[in-house]
């Protein structure tokens, strides 16, 4: 059984191709089809430009889907035909399979434990980016947020916009750090209540504005190492301090030791997304209205427009260089 699916042939070359389903599914394992999946613009770069020692071509990227399961393989007790899911993977064979990805699928063979049931009130545009609130929520876990705490959260990018989201159900005062006027408009959204263009402002003095000595914790979720000092600079002493972004395995990151060093901060390193526990709390929050990630998609496209989006992300050039929560539509 052939699919269409967004193919990664070779480094930075995209276009819309067809992968093979198998023909049977293995214990614990059912076939779903894709409603939408979302893309994840940082991590998904890092792969397409072959900077992460996992990458394979040609592949199918894309780590988080929402659909309908059509088939359940033995095993599977708690999952039915017509229900409706979230995955992180896809399997399948010939020569795109790639164990860790390939949700950019219009279906997929999916094991159990990759998948959640969801509320019936979630919808599927953002059911389709279920990841990235559920790695700031981890992350706001990881650091233990309190209500009251000041928290700056440099990079609002989709994981950025989810660590807002959830420093803000912690009850903390949160500030956005970003260049981009719709990255700020989308966070204040979310629940920030307050935000900061460091193109036009100093962003230490106006976080110092609101706390004197800086914020209770800083999360730095943009991913490039060269802004590592600018976010250090956000800190209080005997602060936190969240690596909230992926830096890739290209290189190793630097900065200056010794501000982090006198501030004595305690350092966090999110992994992963949370799993099930996260998983199952961040849908049920989505569903419930508590988390909205509406104002964080600015795209809503069937493949083949998913396409021409990519190679303007691989070229630099186009409006697409803008995006920020891209849904690629298989309905």
């Amino acid at each position: 059984m052939n699919v269409s699916a967004i193919v990664w042939p070779e480094p930075c070359k995209v276009e819309l191709g067809s992968v093979e389903l198998p023909d049977e599914l293995a214990p614990n394992e059912f076939r779903a089809r894709t409603h939408c999946s979302g893309v994840s613009i940082g991590t998904e770069r890092l792969l397409w430009e072959n900077r992460l020692s996992y990458a394979r071509f040609p592949m199918v990227v894309g780590y988080q889907a929402i659909g309908t399961i059509e088939a359940v393989g033995e095993g599977i007790e708690d999952l039915r035909p017509g229900q409706r899911v979230i995955w992180r993977s896809g399997r399948f064979s010939g020569e795109a399979a790639f164990p860790v990805s390939g949700c950019h699928a219009a279906a997929a063979v999916v094991t159990r434990s990759e998948a959640t049931p969801i509320p019936d009130e979630l919808d599927d545009l953002q059911g389709s980016l279920f990841v990235m609130p559920c790695v700031g929520y981890h992350g706001v876990d990881m650091a233990g947020v309190r209500y009251g705490e000041l928290v700056a959260v440099q990079g609002l990018g989709l994981i950025g916009l989810g660590v807002v989201a959830a420093a803000r159900l912690r009850g903390a005062r949160v500030v956005g750090i970003d260049v981009s006027p719709e990255r700020r408009a989308a966070a204040l959204a979310m629940g920030a209540d307050q935000v900061v263009d460091p193109g036009a402002e100093d962003a230490v003095e106006a976080v110092n504005a609101i706390q004197a000595g800086g914020a209770d914790v800083v999360f730095e979720a943009t991913g490039f190492g060269r802004l590592l000092d600018a976010a250090f600079a956000l800190a209080r002493v005997k602060g936190r301090f969240v690596f909230q972004g992926n830096y890739g395995a290209d290189a190793p990151i630097s900065y200056q030791f010794i501000p982090p060093h006198g501030k004595q901060l305690t350092a966090f390193y999110p992994c992963n997304d949370g799993l099930q526990p996260c998983r199952r709390a961040v849908t049920q929050l989505m569903a419930r209205g508590a988390i909205d990630l509406r104002p964080a998609i600015s795209h809503v496209v069937k493949p083949a427009a998913a396409v021409d989006i990519y190679r303007e992300l691989v070229d630099g050039r186009g409006a697409a260089t803008n995006a920020l929560g891209v849904v690629i539509d298989w309905r």
